[in-house]
């Protein structure tokens, strides 16, 4: 099975045993086991239970899901994904509503009609460690946990619970059965208790129980944590009392006897433990043996019991021959076994002494043994001699040399089967060996009995094929040549045929290639050879001629690259021009136009020629056509490239000035002012051309402006007067932009501002200016306070006056009066125009004085003086004027001080004392409207005190401290030292732990002290940053033994069985002092 360590088992319907074990599951199906483990689909290895539906579905119980089985196979799993409380499952069992209850660790579900509904109905009965689930004879299902026994009669209707009595020591039931409509529990510790529905009662039992079962019969089946199985029986009142008759032989080999049973009388009997029943108490001729006799009265078992019939024995001999080994032999042998001193024997032959014969022949041999009983036993076995060992041979030899071909069959008969046989070469085994080379094979045959014979086969080949020839390397292309082969060897007479389908054994004239003749002999072996006529792969040729032309007119660029193939390599070459010799190379380069002639020779003196002519392209001509500048300091004129010839494709115009900066890529450049400009032309072949051309300047006008600026911010009273070449009069037009004036010179009334012109004279040359107005800056109006601001508390109305005397007012919000009411804060800005249409303005700035929500205390800590310290971080420009303490008296925070905002968030409180107990506080702020935020959250100092004390002649010092309160702390932090200055950390505490004990202290006394400390601290304005806090410190002074002259007289201790509690009880000899310490496990002093 898959582990030893058994945790439940079950059998389903087609009486398959299922196994479940801490290491997987295991099914034993007429003793062959399959495993079911995390390797083949199981969830989990722990199995905790198993039960089975109508369809033999296989319900498991693991420590991680219910795992469903069919047919070997894994197919589902029940989860919390599907609506369990938990993965770990206790339990699963199908009630006779075929309702499937499973226990999980967080409580009990069942599934009905596909639907999982949840089963932890009862009010104040939690259901915890379910192992125990069994059908109620009433309906529904009964349930065991570790402090209850539940009853679930239809599903969730009526459940009910009741505590059993090991449920103060969590001690879960392990099962349980029903009898008479009473309950009968086991337990986890052992205990075997029933319920009568109201009443609990403990059994006695002889040792611990594990599981207990009551089956049909009535009978109580108790098992045991280490001490085996008790079968109770619950009707049984009297005794069994039997008879055993005469032994008699009855014409068989063993004596048997008759049982009689003589007490008590019932009216059906049973000695095969209940299988079958019969009417008289009297059962004949029965073997020695055990057996369990039953006695029932009607269907009630009144008696049973166990027992042993002991017999006389029987006759035991036996025969034991060997036979004959090989034929001709005579060496087999029998002897008789087994034959008590008391019985006699007589063999065939009327031998009636020798138990043991040998050197036999084939035979039939008998014996005859009679004990003093007179029972008798008669033996016969035959010796039998197999035929003689023989053999025949077939073999065949091959046909063709080493072509492994061969064949040996060896046909054997006689001897006795199995035979073997051991050929010379260990490498070939088997009486039939196939595809044998030729050679000679030695063999010896060997029956089942070891008799052996021996021969030898022969394999024949004959002589090997050979071929070989001669073909012919040709002078010249396009020569024919010839083969001439010889062939020994194999069989005669051969047949030829070549690759081309000729059968002549030699060839001439035949063309250029390759050639391969198969050679067959008289039994299809074959051999094949293959000869090559060559030649020259072809005459020399100018497969290819790749050449350049001049690309640019009056050049020396063109180039020629012949490719050449075929022939015999080396080359030679000659190049002439008009008859004359030019190069001897292969390629040429730098050419100049005209007509080159080839001539190429190979190795073989084969020639070939080719003529290639050199071209070129057409002269590049280049002009530069000119638009001239019309006015001064225009930039107006334009220059177009006039080319021809070349490419006649143009891909590129590149014009640059006189600094060489590229100023225009196309054919005309536009917009130019007065330079010189050059101008790059090129073709498609990158042929350049150049030219250069100057423009000049035109004539131009002095534009001067005479200015006379606005008096002040906003008025109108600017003026501006022109002045060309120097003079306020000539023959020009003007024109203002915006139309502020007509066509005049001279423009007044102005605004601050830039005033475009354009002044045009009688040519139509335009020449542009800009004339600029100024103005002061708009002057203060002085109507508000310096620093600009005003304060006014909430629900007031505050008036701004921006003063009397003023042409026009305009406020920010739209308001064009002197004065405007505000009750909102924010930046008010007026702008006003004076008589002298002069333009004044003023910001005030409004605050309206709200409380500041939100401070928090970040630290409550307690200084040397033992006086508590509060720090928080301030929220600044917010209006707030001073701080409330609020202080703890009994249920309620009362004001016990104030700090102002101006000051650092640090309070120190000087009316407190930190050794005696703990402070807790509230912040609010308040503003300069008197107005108070809500209280902050509180936040406490941590009080810390010491005792000293003893136990087991150690000192002991115990410290006991609040809780911190304000912010979550995850350590406290245990400092100690010999002096309050010397404090460093020791130890910690988590969050909810609030005492430390320390045995064997420093005998001259010890400091201690509480630290926290907090993520997130806080700057409260001096600098510096907060995020540690401290308790009072304390002392301890180790405690001093004395001898004790009355110790305790007896201590009862005792649980309380229905109640969390342990009551301890004192009688003391005299008035004393106690002290208690409740010391767990660990060595931890808990109480």
């Amino acid at each position: 099975i898959a582990d030893n360590s058994t945790t439940c088992t079950f059998q389903d319907a087609s009486d398959n045993i299922w196994v479940g074990t801490n290491n997987g599951l295991s099914k034993i199906d007429a003793g062959t086991v399959n495993n079911f483990t995390t390797d083949n689909g199981l969830s989990n290895n722990t199995i905790n239970a198993v039960c089975a539906d109508n369809d033999n579905k296989i319900y498991v119980a693991t420590n991680n899901q219910v795992n469903i089985i069919q047919d070997n196979e894994v197919i589902s799993n029940i989860g919390t994904s599907d609506g369990l409380a938990s993965n770990i499952i206790y339990n699963v069992f199908f009630d006779n509503d075929l309702r499937l209850w499973i226990a999980t660790e967080n409580g009990l579900m069942f599934l009905e009609n596909d639907e999982l509904i949840d089963a932890n109905t009862i009010e104040n009965f939690e259901i915890g460690k379910a192992l125990a689930i069994a059908n109620n004879s009433n309906g529904g299902i009964v349930m065991g946990t570790d402090e209850y026994l539940y009853f679930y009669p239809d599903g969730t209707n009526g459940a009910y619970a009741t505590p059993h009595p090991l449920a103060t020591q969590n001690s879960a039931i392990t099962s349980i059965s029903e009898y008479e409509n009473e309950f009968y529990c086991s337990f986890e510790n052992g205990e075997y208790h029933k319920f009568d529905g109201t009443n609990w009662t403990e059994i006695t039992t002889d040792y611990p129980v594990s599981y207990s079962y009551i089956d049909p019969n009535g009978f109580t089946w108790l098992a045991y944590f280490a001490d085996g199985l008790d079968k109770i029986c619950r009707t049984c009142t009297q005794n069994i009392d039997y008879n055993l008759s005469d032994y008699s032989c009855v014409n068989q080999d063993y004596a048997l006897t008759n049982l009689s049973i003589t007490n008590p009388s019932g009216t059906s009997y049973s000695i095969d433990g209940g299988q079958n029943f019969q009417n008289d108490n009297t059962f004949n001729n029965i073997y020695p043996g055990y057996y369990d006799i039953i006695v029932k009265n009607g269907s009630e078992i009144i008696a049973l019991d166990n027992i042993f019939v002991e017999g006389i024995g029987g006759i035991k001999s036996c025969i034991l021959i060997s036979q004959i080994d090989c034929f001709g032999n005579d060496n087999a042998w029998i002897e008789l076994l087994d034959i008590a001193v008391s019985e006699s024997f007589i063999w065939n032959d009327a031998n009636t002494t020798d138990f043991y014969k040998e050197n036999l022949s084939a035979d039939t041999y008998s014996i005859t043994v009679q004990n003093i009983y007179g029972c008798i036993k008669e033996l016969e076995n035959t010796i039998e001699e197999p035929e003689e060992l023989q053999y025949s041979l077939l073999t065949e030899n091959l046909d063709c040399y080493e072509d492994e071909t061969g064949k040996i069959e060896v046909s054997v008969e006689g001897g006795m089967l199995p035979y073997s046989i051991n050929w010379s070469d260990s490498n070939y085994e088997g009486l039939n060996l196939d595809n044998m080379p030729a050679g000679n094979y030695q063999f010896t045959l060997t029956d089942n009995n070891e008799c052996q014979v021996s021969g030898s086969a022969n394999i024949s080949q004959p002589a090997p094929l050979i071929i070989d020839g001669t073909g012919e390397e040709l002078d010249c292309f396009g020569d024919a040549g010839n083969i001439t082969v010889s062939i020994s060897g194999g069989t005669t007479p051969y047949e030829y045929l070549w690759s081309d389908g000729n059968t002549e054994l030699n060839r001439t004239n035949i063309p250029v290639g390759s050639y391969t003749i198969t050679v067959t002999d008289l039994h299809n072996c074959t051999i094949s050879g293959t000869w090559e006529i060559t030649q020259p792969t072809s005459s020399p040729s100018i497969t290819n001629i790749n050449k350049t032309d001049v690309l640019c007119y009056g050049e020396s660029t063109g180039s020629i690259t012949p490719t050449i193939e075929g022939g015999t390599p080396p080359y030679s070459y000659l190049w002439t021009v008009d008859t004359q010799e030019y190069s001897e190379d292969l390629v040429l380069t730098d050419l100049p136009i005209g007509d080159y002639n080839l001539l190429v020779t190979d190795d073989n003196g084969c020639v070939t020629s080719a003529n290639v002519e050199i071209n070129q392209s057409d002269e590049l001509n280049l002009s530069i056509e000119a638009t001239n500048i019309t006015c001064p300091g225009y930039a107006n004129g334009s220059l177009f490239a006039n080319v021809s010839g070349g490419t006649g494709i143009y891909s590129s115009y590149y014009w640059y000035d006189e600094d060489d900066f590229v100023i225009g890529v196309q054919q005309t450049l536009s917009n130019l002012g007065p330079g010189t400009y050059t101008v790059v032309v090129t073709d498609s072949y990158y042929c350049t051309i150049t030219d250069t051309y100057t423009l000049s300047e035109g004539i131009g006008h002095q534009i001067d402006f005479d200015i006379t600026d606005v008096s002040c911010n906003g008025a109108s009273n600017g003026s501006v007067n022109v002045i060309v070449n120097g003079s306020t009069t000539g023959d020009y037009s003007y024109s203002w932009a915006g139309d502020i004036a007509d066509n005049t010179n001279a423009v007044n009334n102005l605004q601050a501002g830039s005033y475009p012109l354009t002044v045009t004279d009688f040519e139509g040359c335009q020449t542009p200016a800009v004339a600029i107005v100024e103005q002061p800056p708009i002057e203060n109006l002085g109507a508000f306070p310096e620093n600009g601001e005003y304060r006014f508390c909430s629900g007031d109305e505050l008036i701004l006056d921006a003063g009397p005397g003023f042409v026009s007012y305009l406020w920010t919000n739209g308001a064009s009066t002197q004065t405007i009411p505000v009750v909102n804060g924010g930046s008010y800005a007026v702008l006003v125009r004076d008589q002298n249409n002069c333009l004044l303005a003023d910001t005030a700035t409004v605050i309206v004085g709200e409380v500041h929500q939100g401070e928090e205390l970040n630290l409550v800590s307690v200084n040397s003086n033992n006086q508590t310290t509060l720090y928080w971080e301030r929220t600044l420009d917010v209006g707030t004027d001073h701080y409330n303490i609020y202080r703890k008296s009994g249920n309620q925070y009362i004001l016990h001080d104030t700090h102002n905002a101006e000051l650092p968030g640090i309070y120190t409180d000087l009316n407190s004392d930190a050794s005696q107990n703990a402070y807790s506080y509230k912040i609010a702020a308040v503003d300069t409207c008197g107005n108070e935020a809500e209280l902050s959250d509180k936040f406490s100092s941590i009080w810390l005190e010491v005792h000293s004390s003893h136990f087991n002649q150690q000192s002991i010092c115990t410290l006991n401290y609040t809780p911190n309160d304000g912010f979550f702390v995850v350590y406290y932090y245990i400092l100690k030292g010999t002096s309050p200055d010397n404090l460093q950390v020791v130890d910690e505490n988590l969050y909810d732990e609030f005492s430390y004990i320390e045995f064997n202290p420093n005998e001259e006394g010890t400091y201690y002290q509480i630290m926290v400390r907090r993520l997130d601290g806080c700057y409260p304005g001096d600098g510096n940053y907060y995020d540690t806090a401290y308790s009072n410190i304390v002392f301890c002074q180790p405690y001093t033994f004395a001898i004790a002259e009355n110790l305790n007289d007896r201590i009862n201790i005792y649980p309380s069985p229905f109640d969390n509690y342990l009551n301890i009880k004192f009688d003391l000899q005299e008035s004393s002092e106690v002290h208690i310490y409740l010391i767990n496990t660990l060595g931890q002093a808990i109480v």
